[in-house]
């Protein structure tokens, strides 16, 4: 995904740049091997179809995720988030900053929900133990329409 002038800190963001990474930390701070065992990092993406006919979407990107050993237990060991940064997209919003609505639509390809959804979408930086959390990113309001179509399989 592409959305023109997206930056965050005058770097440009054209939709997921990578897999992400998670790097684990021993007790001591000291990086593990592990750290290439657990990619890539956890990113996410929703769509909630709600009962009064609006639709949120949520995308979490370009993870980056820190971890170090808290404990070490006979048969498992407890993890700490030491760090996590990443970016998120969410909306659509009508302009009362509420979800936006589906507007229904007949399918014509054989699916069985077809519909389209306008509105407002934010894009945000996330930065745990920040203050504020979600920094908005440069030029990252954006007006976005999409079209969904599904299947029942």
């Amino acid at each position: 995904m592409t959305a023109g002038d997206l930056a965050w800190e005058e770097a440009l963001i054209s939709g997921c740049q990578g897999p992400g990474l998670v790097e684990w930390y021993d007790i001591d701070g000291v990086l593990t091997d592990r750290s290439v065992t657990r990619q890539p990092a956890p990113g996410y993406f929703r769509i909630t179809l709600e009962n009064d006919g609006s639709v949120a979407m949520l995308w979490i990107f370009d993870v980056y995720q820190s971890e170090q050993i808290v404990k070490e237990l006979k048969k498992r060991t407890l993890w700490d988030i030491t760090e996590r940064t990443d970016f998120r997209m969410g909306g659509p919003y009508d302009e009362n900053g509420d979800f936006a609505q589906a507007i229904p639509e007949t399918c014509e390809n054989g699916e069985d929900i077809c519909f389209t959804v306008t509105g407002q979408f934010n894009f945000v930086h996330f930065e745990r133990g920040a203050d504020p959390l979600f920094r908005d990113v440069t030029n990252g309001t954006r007006m976005f329409s999409f079209d969904v179509a599904f299947t029942e399989v």
